[in-house]
């Protein structure tokens, strides 16, 4: 199974809409304007798959949704479905266009060697891992260095940790454009947080690697 994790502010009907469409999937909405305070991605990815997430078993997929993108096609999943098929996949990523012209994203690509941190960023949309790998990553890894709980930069905070945990070899990039990224959303982190995205993504790569998983 595939829960499509759907996390944000404001409209997200494209984002539902899309994930709505595909076929083997389980839809986790959750929307922060219903919140008291707001918890950020970080934060709220965590409740989410530790608190929320019923019924969940370690080979289930989770796909990481944001509530401003969308899916591209009914057929978005597929290559995601497939890729799972094989027991030996642990996590995927990858590819993304933009909204704005739907040019192919700036970070699409493969990771070649497993210093993952000391590279260019291409863990990107679409994120998915299976659950019997997202409970191994300790809370501590979604939070700074004061404690606190991230409010940039959650992509890396989970992917470069799992990635570590899975290895490459267990680990697919997804080559075919399967995400549309909102890039005209005036609220995006690097618009309005940038110098604190730079910090911070500046200070989750200069964190000791994590070590590999044997099994889940």
């Amino acid at each position: 199974m595939i829960y499509v994790l759907i996390i944000g502010l404001g409209d997200m009907k494209k984002a539902i809409a899309s994930a709505s469409k595909q076929l083997a999937k389980k839809i986790v909405l959750i929307s922060e304007d219903s919140l008291t305070d707001r918890k950020y991605a970080a934060r709220n990815i965590w409740d989410s798959l530790n608190h929320t997430f019923k019924g969940g078993k370690d080979d289930d997929v989770v796909a990481l949704l944001d509530g401003d993108d969308e899916l591209v096609g009914v057929h978005a999943l597929d290559p995601i479905m497939k890729a799972y098929q094989n027991q030996s996949t642990w996590l995927t990523y990858g590819s993304y266009e933009y909204a704005s012209d739907h040019r192919r994203g700036a970070f699409n690509g493969m990771y070649l060697r497993k210093d993952i941190r000391k590279r260019r960023w291409h863990a990107t949309h679409l994120k998915t891992f299976r659950y019997g790998l997202w409970r191994h990553l300790p809370e501590s890894a979604l939070k700074g260095p004061d404690g606190n709980w991230l409010q940039v930069c959650s992509d890396t905070a989970v992917m470069f940790p799992m990635i570590e945990m899975a290895g490459l070899d267990r680990t697919r990039y997804i080559k075919q454009v399967i995400y549309r990224y909102n890039d005209l959303n005036p609220l995006n982190d690097h618009k309005t947080r940038g110098a604190e995205q730079l910090a911070t993504d500046k200070w989750i790569r200069s964190q000791k690697p994590f070590e590999r998983l044997e099994s889940w």
